[in-house]
């Protein structure tokens, strides 16, 4: 019994470290996925907190890896396990237009990119093709503004909110150390459609991949 009370102890103990790591997961990610894609990595981290932040201690936020969005309804789950089930339940329940991870991207709109759920929860993947869909988006604007914009909507009255909070994250965060990056190597995950998705004919702003309003 003695045994089993210092194990449990020591379980608890490691919450916080286990939490602190899970909270650095998705900018550390972020990071190096911006350097891999051309993003702005200091814009990149603020749309991360923008769509996944998460209060983690001393009244810091940061993106949180295991993060659900359901008809605009957030939850945020402490393990990738439970964050999984969560979303599988979901998808069997027959939804599919919800958002996941760091990044938050769309199930009905990126889910296909992916080979599963769990795949595209994941830190490194997510942030990887979240990178790589703002990239496609300053090729397709010109505009690194109009760009993060349209990572939440084209409506112009939601993107311009969206920008205006990402703006705010974004200057809160010029006194923070530089964060460290994963090691460099190519995109993590090769996309299905060769075509550029605003190339591709017939596509109304409803068929266009967008975050929720």
């Amino acid at each position: 019994m003695k045994q089993t009370r210092y194990i449990f102890a020591a379980l608890v103990a490691a919450l916080p470290y286990a939490a602190a790591a899970s909270a650095d997961l998705c900018e550390t990610h972020a990071a190096s996925a911006a350097q891999r894609h051309g993003v702005p990595p200091d814009l990149m981290r603020a749309i991360a907190r923008m769509e996944s932040g998460r209060a983690v201690g001393g009244g810091a936020v940061r993106a949180w890896p295991w993060t659900a969005n359901v008809a605009g309804q957030g939850f945020y789950f402490d393990t990738s396990a439970e964050a999984l089930a969560h979303l599988e339940t979901v998808r069997a329940n027959g939804q599919t237009s919800f958002d996941v991870g760091c990044m938050q991207l769309n199930y009905r709109w990126h889910g296909d990119q992916f080979a599963s759920l769990s795949q595209m929860i994941e830190p490194a993947r997510n942030t990887d093709y979240a990178a790589r869909y703002l990239s496609d988006l300053y090729t397709e604007t010109g505009d690194w503004d109009m760009a993060t914009r349209y990572y939440h909507s084209r409506t112009a009255s939601h993107g311009a909110t969206y920008l205006a909070g990402v703006r705010r994250i974004k200057a809160g965060m010029g006194d923070e150390p530089q964060r460290n990056t994963m090691p460099q190597r190519g995109p993590i995950i090769s996309v299905a459609a060769a075509t550029p998705y605003w190339q591709v004919g017939g596509l109304g702003e409803s068929a266009l991949p967008r975050m929720p309003d």
